[in-house]
């Protein structure tokens, strides 16, 4: 071992040893390092008291084992204590000397044993692991009582570890758990800056992560680091926003942040502590409980260790004197000297002890880490004593015993892994498999006593062993907190986010730090801190806070809407309208007209229509899949039945025509044939129907994909196919119609029926075909709304094309004889007949269902209706209803039902019965009669059947329910019994009329039977009465002992039904049909030839009646019977329904009557078919004289409405009061209809508007409506519009009526505003028209700016509009006068915007001579600055600017002087060639080197031609020189480069002019700023000037040089304090800023990248401030000139340096410049030509400008010519308002006072056009004047054409046989004149697109005057308008053969005159 060996601080000698390695002081002492001697160890000092404790107590526990007889007996145990000193490099020599012993050298392989069998330490996780990396290779095992790094716990790498305290991993975890218990989700960390703390903190931030708690920052800090380091962290903590500090801190690091934390005086914090620190009791003194108390923190659980005490107290030097270690200690403790004192020290008497001292090395209070030094101890000695225990019992591991002197470590590895005791505390003690120890801790938490001491209190506890979610307990002991708060302080870096939001993260900052965002819409979060939005269901949507989702709106097309109600209403009057039809057709059915438009088939064709209506009703309502399946297919049943119909006429039509033309042999359709065809098409749409049904249904679906926010209901189709087929086979059939119908288009004119079916198909076909696109297209319930409309729309188009028994026999042979006997009805015809028995057989009542029955008794139906109007008479609302199984009481009742809906009435059961039904089935009915609610039983059966069940029910007992019967068992005396009596007792319902039929009562007792063979009438009932037979002898000998009846038998005294007369209801009828029979054969028999009902008015054959025409007849019949009955058949061959209401009543002899107490009588109007009868009383159930109740609901009271409960009927319902502006009452229909008719005169009145009337017509038929038909309100009405629920909801009371008024605030402020806005604009334009003869304002396109400026004027007061109450004219007006005013105001704006793009060979502006200039063969031009500043001018914006004046001198110009002339001198440089040149002055402008610029291109002449004309002509100069400033010379290379034009600057040298993309033909003599800027960042790198301040010109050369210099000075490592700009036209208080900069700033360089201009003006202020000391870096721009370094304020810059261009010397050129003197004019060789638009003055030494005429308005001509046209506008409306004020005088009306008001509103327009040419000429009023003038002028003549045409016409139609007053109508001429102007607006497009007319300045009519006129752009646009309007002229020539044409043409020939002699002076252009 290298080095000197390492001695233990305490040790003792025994059969085993443990060695120990303790951090028994804190600091260590770095030797010098020379490098030339061996280095001295380290030196650690600062005893640490509890370490040094740590030690006592490891030898405490050896000298207990020693001591025990039960461990280790007869084995001593030793030990080695060495000093860690808390750093790993004494670690390092303490475990080479624990494991190497004290030998100086080792031989070559470490063959002997370890001096220790064990290693109780370190205290610090790093040097445990140090310790670990090299006993580790020997196995030797390491048993650490304060290690908790979580890393330790790698038993691939440290396969030899244990220790006695959890791992970090847990207390990281445990920590977390506790910042997310306590709701800290923002913390600050603070760690070891080792493997303890980083470890820890690694473990502690991802456990944090996963509670949902951030970091905002994690410091690491050692205790070896410096004071700044530590201060720092401190700060860092300070400024954090996080309250809550957890410190996962050694105890070392922990003091060291302790003192700095105090030196700050940093509280507040809620300290969360490891258990490093949490319980280190030198701490808790009162220096740092101000900070520390509060604190949390877990630790191991303290224990007492029993004499622990005593041991430690008795630790003195004398144990051992030459203890180096005890004598320190003891020094340190009583600060006096073991030996003579060196240093002052007093030396130590030997009274001192340990009882008097209060350390961390007696204090025994908190025995936490100590036990595990004492459990470390204790686990080696039990596995130990497991090793060598193989003797005494035990056996071994490896089977093998272990002696004490060859103990192998890896065997000792191994015990301990397996070791498991308890101390004498009770604390158990073992490994897991990577050698921790059970996690348990206490929560501590740090608070005062009452002697305000700090003490550590547990409040909770922490145990890993548990299951997640119990492993976290508090013992709910008060907590203090920071400062000593009972509060817990909030630590979260973001609010919580309130449901309705959700947490966005912030980004680059923790999850914690969010920001709260709404959730989207359809989203919600109904939770605090809702990470993100869930969103709704697909059938829900979020309300409004977005915190639940509530149901979508469901939308489907209702009745209750405007759209449903209409297309309700639309579909009732379609089907009405059709039934009407069907009446007209009816009642005129027996016309020519009718038959011939084929009856079966129009009536046919008719009822289809109306379901074809009807159908429609089908799509409204909310979808259901009965009504999904219905709709299209009722709609395509319906549809194929109309087109069968519509084709079976067509067809007839057209084969009838056909069928009368000679030689034609096709036989005429008949109608079978029609039925089979109507029958035939309808039959393939059914069966297509049937298969879409069948395979694909329709079916009810909710669309959730069109709108998010709403559920559509609507009706998928199931299969597409399905419903094309249907559609396309409709439409099929609709084209063959149309295809018949255009056949038969040629038949005779007086057959129409063609027509009109062609006319409904075309609509047919029309809407249906819009209907597939609109279909596919329209949205939600607007694609229901298209089906529906179409189905209408064609159904209306359809709609225009444009039937005991032998009682009753022998009531039938009585009439009979009646009628042979009377002399009035049939007089000498005798009636006989033929009674056959039916034996109620089925094809007798198959027969009944033809159409040529007729009968006496009335429908079912009829009865059915009753009884259900019987039901609402009474109030009964809630009936059950049972019927006979039959087609007599399943069609009865299905009647009622549907009868009874309509009236309001619900049905709670309907159950069926029949006599062959088992007993079981009856007392099942009778169940369901004792479980209703309803009171009330309609029972529509037969006698029969009922009385089964009535029998049943009176075995139950079941009575007290009111019965309502119908005819087939109310008066059946078969059931009429006492029994039946007491269940149906006080039963009511309807019965025939009985009747008394005079005679017929003796006519049946007179009756005898008839010896006729085969008519046996009366033979049976003979036999049966009188028990006799009436056959012959022989059959009755055969029979038996029956006797023969003697023939003295009469019916007279008995009493059989067969004489029984009492009720002869139903013989009354059958007397009623007999004498109906008569009276038609009576008509019959009476009819007269030429006045019959048949074809060609003839009669019946008498001789051979057919059935049909009798049947024919009794239609007719109408006759009254003598008992005063009339008797008549309707179209259905029905009688009048009327019935006796009887009630079942008993009389005192308990017989049972059926009294009458009512009638019924269908042919009364509704309301008025009831009759009760006044003198007599019902009884009702239970023999009640009160007509019971049977209702479901009480009724709703007024301001309630109804609420249908879930599947119950609507009689079954809930009260809900109505929402606010709704209402209900019982007197809605008055209240209705008053508020019509109020409604009605406000109307009148002009009140209200007719939409709002319609409401109030709605809601009074609603009302009513709601009263008539239901007893309570189904929903509650809205209020009209006008007016407002009140409280009680059961009326409507006007509303406020609120409007934005003048004379409220808001209005008055915005009047104000419109006004003043107006006036402003107002102003602005006096402004401008005072001044618009100045060039700013002719410059701002003064024409559009007028126009702009009167718009806005004018958008102004259009607001005014929108303010007071709407009227019709001002809804009217505000809309449109904003939308017209602000079009013509963005117009204006637009073309303002829009710029035409200017010719490249025009420019604008006065030109310009060159002030230096010399022809030659080839022309230089040159552009400099001359003049380096210019004058000032006061700029009066009343007349034209002046020129700029510019001043001083031009030595760069003279210098391309004098280059031009030695090349023209040369004989080498282009010999024989003169150059010459032009230079102009730039005078450092930009606007002046433009001008220049262009002069050089263009020369003098000015030269305008169309934008389209390309510039062909040369450049007038080969290259331009200059100029010299950047920014004029990237303008001028702008403007030329596209004519590649080379410019060679000798001075600009901005970077920017090297991009050649942009600057293609720029050149320059002077290198690019881009390099000066690079020389210059190097210049101050160079002399190590990192801190400096810039300052540049504003321009191109200053900001581009500026940038390069920034780029190049960061990428050296120099910075800019400020960087700053200006220009020498700057106001001087940003010069003053810029000075103030440089005053206030540290850096002493300043970089000025300037020109001189600017930098004289900078120095200039500089020197008033006597700013002096700084060093300037300059740029070329200034470094060199001279005017500068000559300024007053030069010493400024004494000393600056910069980079320029080498000087040089050009020779002659000195002499060149001296020789430069002014020109004298004598001395002139040629004269120079003025420019284009100047003129010689008299004394020809200046040009001046040339005078600039046109047609002005201050002119008399322009005057005079403006008067006339406005007096020629004038006149013409005043001879408008004459004609429109007698436009109803003949005289005008003659006068085709049509044409005559366009005509003069073109003359107004002709009259106004001529002011568009007066004024200077622009482009829009040269492209105005034309085209104006051409169309108002052909509008015009072409009104004059029209009206010349017309008196042609009319005199030309005066001639016999002339009608060509039909050739040129009002729509001829309307047409004419549209065709005309038409065309001639075309011709003006075109001239205006191809070539527009443009402004031109005319210099050839005169020399001295330039002429300003239009130039026609295209003279063939020009000719071509004119020529459109001369042919005009000469039509109208022609006519004058009257005065009226002489007058219209007169003016037309001197306007032609005019237009013809039109001559060329550029003046009378004009006024021509």
């Amino acid at each position: 071992m290298l080095g000197s060996p390492e001695f233990p601080l305490l040790s003792k000698a025994g059969d085993l040893t443990i060695g120990g390695a303790f951090s028994i002081h804190s600091q260590i002492s770095n030797p010098p390092l020379s490098f030339t001697d061996v280095p001295q160890p380290l030196k650690c000092s600062r005893i640490n008291f509890r370490e040094f404790r740590f030690a006592q107590t490891m030898i405490f526990a050896i000298e207990e084992i020693n001591n025990s007889s039960s461990l280790l007996p007869n084995i001593s145990v030793g030990y080695k204590v060495f000093d860690s000193c808390g750093s790993t490099l004494p670690s390092t020599r303490a475990v080479m000397g624990l494991m190497n012993g004290e030998e100086r050298t080792l031989g070559k392989s470490c063959s002997s044993q370890s001096p220790v069998q064990a290693i109780i330490g370190a205290s610090e996780s790093s040097s445990t692991i140090v310790m670990l990396q090299i006993s580790g290779i020997f196995q030797i095992p390491v048993i650490s009582h304060f290690a908790t790094c979580a890393c330790l716990s790698n038993r691939k790498e440290f396969p030899s570890f244990f220790r006695t305290i959890p791992s970090d991993y847990f207390q990281s975890r445990a920590l977390a758990q506790l910042v997310k218990h306590l709701g800290w989700t923002w913390v600050g960390a603070v760690r070891s800056d080792n493997d303890y703390g980083n470890n820890g903190m690694a473990k502690f931030i991802a456990a944090a992560s996963q509670e949902g708690v951030c970091v905002e920052y994690s410091e690491a800090i050692s205790r070896t680091d410096p004071s700044e380091q530590v201060a720092r962290v401190v700060r860092l903590i300070r400024g954090g926003s996080a309250r809550v500090l957890v410190a996962f801190l050694a105890q070392s690091e922990m003091d060291v942040l302790l003192e700095e934390v105090l030196n700050q005086n940093m509280t507040g914090l809620q300290w969360v502590g490891s258990e490093s620190w949490i319980t280190a009791g030198h701490l808790a003194n009162e220096r740092s409980s101000a900070i520390l108390t509060g604190s949390l923190g877990f630790t191991i659980k303290k224990t007492k260790i029993t004499g622990l005490r005593e041991f430690l107290l008795k630790v003195n030097p004398r144990q051992d004197p030459r203890n180096n270690l005890l004598r320190e200690f003891w020094e340190e403790t009583f600060g006096c000297s073991v030996q003579a004192s060196l240093q002052g020290l007093t030396q130590c008497s030997d009274s001192e002890t340990l009882q008097d001292v209060d350390n961390p090395f007696t204090d025994v209070s908190e025995l936490r880490i100590s036990n595990n030094v004492y459990k470390a101890v204790y686990a080696v000695a039990h596995a130990l004593h497991n090793m060598l225990n193989c003797g005494l019992g035990g056996e071994a591991l490896n089977q093998t015993c272990t002696w004490k002197d060859n103990l192998d470590p890896k065997q000792v590895v191994k015990h301990l892994q397996h070791v498991n005791f308890t101390l004498q505390s009770g604390e158990r003690v073992y490994f897991d498999g990577n050698g921790d120890p059970a996690a348990t801790y206490e929560l501590v938490n740090w608070q005062r006593n009452q002697a305000g001491d700090t003490g550590f209190v547990a409040v909770g506890s922490y145990d890993a062993s548990l299951p997640n979610g119990e492993q976290f307990t508090m013992n709910g002991l008060n907590i203090t907190w920071a400062s000593e708060s009972l509060k817990r302080p909030r630590s979260v870096c973001s609010e919580s986010c309130l449901p309705g939001f959700r947490q966005a993260v912030i980004k680059g900052k923790p999850i914690c730090c969010f920001s709260c965002i709404a959730c989207a819409a359809g989203e919600i979060s109904n939770f605090n801190n809702s990470a993100e939005c869930s969103r709704c269901p697909l059938e829900f949507w979020s309300n409004e806070d977005h915190s639940q989702c509530v149901p979508k709106v469901i939308e489907f097309l209702s009745y209750g809407e405007t759209m449903g109600v209409l297309l309700a209403a639309l579909s009732l009057f379609g089907a009405s309208l059709t039934l009407v039809v069907s009446g007209v057709f009816f009642r005129f059915r027996h016309t020519p007209l009718v038959k011939a438009s084929n009856a079966e088939l129009s009536f046919l064709l008719l009822f289809s229509l109306t379901l074809c209506f009807l159908c429609s009703l089908t799509f409204l309502g909310r979808p259901s899949e009965w009504s999904c399946k219905l709709r299209h297919t009722a709609f395509g049943i319906t549809f194929a039945l109309c087109m069968s119909c519509i084709l079976a006429k067509t067809i007839a039509v057209v084969v009838a025509f056909k069928a009368t033309r000679p030689a034609n042999t096709v036989l005429q359709c008949s109608a079978p044939l029609q039925r089979t065809s109507v029958l035939s098409c309808t039959s393939l749409q059914v069966l297509i129907c049937v298969l879409w049904l069948t395979l694909a249904p329709p079916f009810p679906y909710k669309n959730t994909a069109h709108a998010t926010e709403r559920i559509i209901l609507e009706c998928d189709l199931g299969s597409p196919i399905g419903f094309w087929a249907v559609l396309g086979y409709i439409g099929l059939l609709a084209v063959l119609c149309l295809i018949l119908a255009f056949l038969a288009r040629k038949l005779p004119n007086n057959f129409n029926e063609a027509k009109f079916i062609t006319f409904s198909m075309l609509i047919f076909c029309a809407v249906w075909v819009t209907f597939i696109p609109a279909y596919v297209s329209s949205p939600g319930k607007f694609t229901v709304a298209v089906e529906i409309f179409a189905i209408l729309a064609s159904s209306f188009g359809l709609l225009s094309t444009g039937p005991g028994e032998l009682q009753y026999a022998y009531t039938m042979m009585f009439a009979i004889e009646e009628i042979n006997n009377s002399s009035e009805l049939l007089p000498g015809v005798t009636l006989g007949y033929r009674i056959f028995d039916s034996c109620p057989s089925i094809p007798l009542s198959h027969q009944a269902s033809l159409n040529l029955m007729n009968r006496t008794i009335p429908s079912d139906i009829y009865q059915s209706k009753a009884l259900a109007k019987l039901m609402k008479q009474f109030g009964w609302t809630w009936v059950g209803a049972i019927r006979t199984n039959s087609d007599y009481g399943n069609g009865g009742m299905a009647t009622f039902l549907e009868a009874a809906e309509k009236e309001g009435v619900c049905v709670e059961y309907s159950v069926a019965i029949y006599r062959t039904d088992p007993r079981k089935w009856f007392l099942e009915v009778v169940d369901i009669i004792k479980k209703s609610t309803s009171k009330v039983i309609v029972a529509f059966a037969d006698g029969t059947d009922l009385d089964i069940l009535i029998k049943e029910l009176h075995a139950q007992n079941v009575t007290g329910l009111q019965w309502v019967g119908s005819e087939g068992w109310i008066t059946y005396r078969y059931i009429a019994s006492s029994v039946n009596y007491a269940v149906v007792q006080g039963a009511v319902g309807f019965a025939a009329l009985n009747a008394h039929i005079p005679g017929l009562q003796e006519f049946l007792s007179s009756t005898r039977p008839s010896t006729t063979p085969g008519n046996r009438g009366l033979v049976e009932l003979w036999e049966k009465v009188f028990s006799c037979t009436l056959t012959p002898q022989a059959e009755a000998h055969s029979q038996g002992s029956v006797a023969a009846c003697s023939g003295t038998e009469s019916l007279r005294n008995t009493n059989t039904r067969f004489t029984d007369v009492s009720d002869a209801s139903l013989m009354n009828n059958v007397y009623k049909a007999t004498y109906a029979v008569g009276h038609a054969l009576h008509m019959l028999f009476t009819c007269t030839d030429g006045r019959g009902p048949f074809e060609n008015n003839t009669c019946a054959d008498k001789e051979n009646i057919q059935t049909w025409q009798v049947l024919h007849y009794l239609t007719q019949v109408n006759f009254t019977t003598k008992i005063g009955e009339n008797v008549f058949f309707d179209e259905l061959g029905d009688p009048v329904a009327r019935y006796a209401l009887v009630n079942w009543q008993m009389d005192e002899t308990g017989y049972i009557l059926f009294e009458t107490i009512g009638y019924y009588d269908a042919s009364r109007p509704e309301g008025e078919q009831f009759e009760m009868k006044r003198d007599v009383k019902a009884i009702w159930a239970g023999e009640n004289l009160e007509v019971p109740r049977s209702i479901c609901s009480e009724s709703c009271v007024p301001g309630t409405r109804r609420a249908f409960v879930k599947g119950k009927p609507i009689c079954c319902f809930d009260c809900i009061i109505c929402a606010d502006g709704e209402f209900s009452n019982r007197t809605s229909e008055t209240a209705g209809f008053l508020a019509f008719t109020l409604a009605l005169a406000v109307f009148l009145l002009g009140k209200i508007t007719a939409g709002t009337l319609l409401v109030y017509l709605k809601m009074c038929v609603l009302y009513s409506l709601n009263v008539f038909m239901l007893s309570d309100a189904v929903k509650c009405d809205k209020c009209a519009p006008d007016y407002k629920s009140n409280v009680e909801r059961n009326s409507c009371d006007l509303k406020a009526i609120e409007f934005l008024t003048f004379k409220e605030l808001m209005g008055i402020l915005l009047v104000s505003f419109s006004v003043f806005g107006a006036c402003l604009a107002m102003t602005i334009a006096l402004i401008f028209f005072h001044f618009r003869q100045t060039p700013i304002v002719r410059a701002n396109n003064s024409e559009l700016s007028f126009l702009l400026l009167f718009s806005l004027t004018l958008c102004f007061l259009c607001s005014l509009t929108f303010i007071g109450r709407p009227s019709e004219w001002s809804c009217m007006l505000r809309h449109t006068a904003f939308g017209i005013t602000f079009v013509l105001c963005i117009s204006c704006v637009l073309g303002k915007t829009i710029v035409a793009e200017e010719p490249q060979c025009r420019r604008r502006g006065d030109p310009e001579n060159p002030p230096l200039s010399q022809d030659g063969d080839i022309m230089l031009g040159g552009i400099f600055s001359f003049h380096s500043s210019w004058k000032d001018r006061e700029e009066t914006y009343t007349h034209k600017p002046l020129p700029l004046e510019c001043t001083r001198g031009f030595q760069f110009a003279q210098a391309m002087l004098f280059a031009i002339e030695e090349i023209n001198n040369t004989t080498n440089l282009l010999p024989g060639i003169s150059l010459g040149y032009k230079m102009y002055d730039a005078c450092g402008s930009i606007a002046r080197s433009v001008r220049a610029a262009l002069a050089l291109a263009n020369g003098n002449d000015v030269e305008s031609a169309p934008s389209a004309t390309p510039c062909t002509k040369p450049a007038q100069v080969q290259a331009i020189m200059g100029e010299t400033s950047s920014s004029p010379s990237m303008a001028i290379a702008t403007v030329i480069g596209p004519f590649h034009i080379p410019l060679i600057s000798h001075f600009a040298t901005c970077a920017c002019l090297s991009d050649k993309t942009k600057y293609p033909s720029f050149l320059r003599t002077i290198p690019s700023d881009y390099y000066q800027s690079r020389a210059l960042a190097q210049l101050v790198k160079h002399f190590g000037w990192s801190w400096v301040g810039a300052i540049r010109t504003n321009d191109d050369y200053g900001n581009n040089g500026m940038a390069t210099f920034t780029e190049t000075a960061r990428q050296l490592g120099i910075c800019l304090e400020y960087s700053v700009s200006f220009f020498r036209t700057d106001p001087p208080d940003k010069i003053q800023k810029i000075i103030n900069v440089i005053k206030a700033s540290t850096s002493k360089v300043i970089i000025a990248f300037l020109s001189h201009l600017d930098m004289d003006v900078l120095i200039h202020e500089l020197s008033h401030h006597n700013l002096t000391g700084y060093q300037w870096v300059g740029s070329e721009g200034w470094i060199f000139d001279s005017q500068t370094a000559e300024m007053n304020g030069h010493h400024i810059l004494d000393g600056a340096i910069g980079l320029s261009i080498p000087k040089a010397h050009v020779r002659g050129m000195r002499e060149f410049i001296l020789n430069v003197k002014p020109l004298n004019s004598s001395d002139s060789v040629s004269c120079v030509r003025c420019h284009p638009e100047f003129w010689s003055n008299e004394g020809r030494d200046a040009c001046v400008k040339k005078e600039a005429e046109f047609l002005s308005y201050k002119e008399v001509m322009g005057a005079l010519l403006t008067a006339a046209s406005l007096f020629g506008t004038c006149m013409t409306a005043v001879v408008t308002l004459i004609f429109f004020r007698n436009r109803k005088t003949p005289i005008v009306r003659a006068n085709n006072s049509e044409l005559s008001f366009l005509l003069l509103f073109s003359l107004t327009l002709c009259f106004l056009c001529s002011l568009s040419f007066i004024g200077r000429p622009s482009e829009w009023s040269c492209m105005l004047r034309h085209t104006a003038f051409g169309i108002t002028f052909v509008l015009c003549i072409s009104c004059v054409l029209g009206k010349t045409m017309v008196v042609l016409m009319a005199f030309r139609a005066r001639l016999p046989g002339r009608n060509v007053m039909k050739m040129f109508g009002p729509a001829q001429q309307r047409l004419s004149v549209l065709g005309f102007t038409l065309i001639q607006v075309i011709i003006c497009i075109l001239w205006l697109t191809i070539s527009p007319p443009f402004p031109l300045k005319n210099f050839k009519e005169f020399k001295d005057k330039i002429i300003l006129e239009c130039a026609l752009g295209s003279a063939v646009g020009f000719w071509a308008v004119l020529g459109c309007i001369k042919p005009r002229y000469e039509t109208q020539g022609r006519v004058t053969n009257n005065h009226y044409a002489f007058i219209e043409a007169a003016p037309l020939g001197s306007a032609d005159w005019v237009w013809s002699r039109r001559v060329p002076p550029a003046r009378l252009r004009t006024t021509s």
